[in-house]
């Protein structure tokens, strides 16, 4: 009988990568094992907390490899929690600064 598990790798408060099940998308399969991602508009979202300077050079890449939803980012910085929010609000101006 196959084994089925599902693994999760959280990177932060789990209400910064918090996600649809049905929106995350699978990167890589080998064998038994799946490797699926939160959407890149979520992953923005969470950097945009800390903003140092790995961060907004993860977020250039992304704008420039995926170009994510800007207004899906900002709602859900909208729906972090206040101390979340009121950081990653603060680096939204870095999504235009960094815009290909």
């Amino acid at each position: 009988m196959p084994l089925k598990l599902q693994l999760m790798v959280r990177l932060g408060q789990r209400s910064w990568l918090t996600f649809p099940r049905r929106s995350a998308r699978t990167e890589r399969r080998f064998a038994f094992v799946s490797l699926v991602r939160p959407p890149v508009e979520n992953l923005i979202a969470a950097k945009l907390i800390r903003a140092e300077a790995k961060d907004l050079g993860d977020i250039q890449l992304l704008l420039g490899r995926h170009r994510p939803d800007l207004s899906r980012i900002r709602r859900i910085v909208a729906g972090f929690n206040p101390r979340a929010r009121e950081r990653a609000a603060e680096n939204l101006v870095y999504l235009e600064v960094l815009k290909p």
